[in-house]
């Protein structure tokens, strides 16, 4: 009896064995399907254009810049940073037909940044696509200052930042994010608020000369003085896909107790009635343009020139001005009546001060704002 007791106990045991083996090849066999069907799929999808690309000012692509990747696929960019530049992270984009970088979340693409504080300055990151996007580019996120560290500067020349990628609204960039100063004194009182140009990808950070300059002769007592400007822990780029920390990032600029006043390079500027863009402007003909010189409907020769000069109330103004310095914060333009609808220059022919308007050009020529 003991006997056939062991007999049916080993009996049992190998048939829960043998039914335990058999339970595991049939998972494994749903499994190897599985991947099996991963792989065909795989291998009948089409691969997708990927471009790696950064604008030359801010350094250089040192890995592969357009790529032939699937789905699932993993690999590296490397991004190695000019010297003036400074590195934030690595964001992706789907472009437009119309050329619009629509914002990539992680949701398409996944990065593993490595060599984050290089000291060879190159920057690298391992990439996985997760989803199938069109036109995909992958930028380094950096930016760099003008002018450089090394430069004395006159006190009326902004600090301006340029931006790999736009910064979103939702970017944290003002001044509780950014402090400015000389050793430990503020000089927010010194600085205007930052301002975006209107493509948000230059970021100004004009000085209120009269103070800095009053600050560094009074307050250091010197000719010069060194300013920091740190990013706080609040300072980020933002767009609606992705967020990127400046956190701890710093530059030193000397100023000068001293302005720069030479005017400005004007290579072109004229006035029109005719609708035109910073795109057409240069193709207007010169018979569509304001004559810019005193005319008078008295005088015969003028008045085809009075007739080409006639306003329904709305102009557009353009101008290409530069600056080999390149502290040119606004262009102030001043309108003047000489030569009324009717009696041409009779009406207020002694030009008296009523009759002037004042208007100032931003940074990024985008708007016409008229001062009261």
């Amino acid at each position: 009896m003991k006997k056939s007791f062991l007999m049916y106990a080993g009996t049992l045991f190998c048939l829960v064995v043998f039914l335990s083996v058999s339970c595991e090849n049939f998972l494994d066999g749903a499994g190897l399907k599985g991947r099996v069907d991963d792989q065909i799929e795989y291998a009948n999808a089409s691969p997708q254009k990927i471009r790696v690309e950064c604008d030359s000012n801010f350094g250089l692509i040192t890995s592969g810049t357009t790529l032939d990747k699937k789905v699932s696929d993993t690999f590296n960019v490397e991004f190695k940073a000019d010297s003036s530049a400074y590195f934030a992270g690595w964001s992706a984009f789907s472009q437009s037909e119309d050329g619009t970088l629509i914002p990539l979340s992680g949701e398409y693409l996944k990065f593993e940044e490595y060599n984050t504080d290089a000291a060879d300055g190159i920057y690298g990151a391992s990439v996985t696509l997760l989803k199938k996007a069109d036109n995909v580019i992958i930028r380094p996120v950096a930016f760099t200052v003008s002018p450089s560290a090394s430069e004395g500067v006159y006190a009326n020349v902004p600090l301006v930042l340029n931006f790999s990628i736009p910064a979103g609204e939702e970017s944290v960039l003002n001044s509780q994010a950014i402090s400015v100063q000389c050793g430990m004194n503020s000089l927010k009182e010194c600085f205007y608020e930052p301002a975006f140009n209107s493509t948000r990808t230059v970021l100004t950070l004009a000085p209120d000369s009269l103070k800095l300059k009053a600050f560094i002769s009074e307050e250091v007592k010197a000719s010069s003085a060194d300013v920091q400007v740190t990013f706080g822990e609040r300072a980020r780029i933002k767009n609606s896909a992705a967020s990127f920390s400046l956190d701890g990032k710093r530059f030193t600029v000397t100023y000068l107790a001293e302005t720069e006043n030479t005017p400005p390079v004007v290579h072109d500027f004229f006035v029109t009635r005719h609708e035109i863009s910073l795109e057409t402007a240069k193709d207007l003909p010169d018979e569509k343009k304001f004559n810019m010189e005193n005319i008078s409907v008295y005088s015969s020769g003028d008045k085809e020139k009075f007739i080409q000069n006639m306003s329904s109330g709305k102009i557009w103004i353009y101008g290409e001005v530069s600056d080999d310095s390149g502290d040119i914060k606004s262009i102030n333009i001043r309108e003047r009546l000489v030569n009324d609808a009717i009696y041409g220059t009779k009406v207020h022919a002694d030009l008296t001060g009523f009759d002037y308007y004042y208007y100032s050009v931003k940074l990024d020529a985008a708007k016409l704002k008229k001062d009261e």
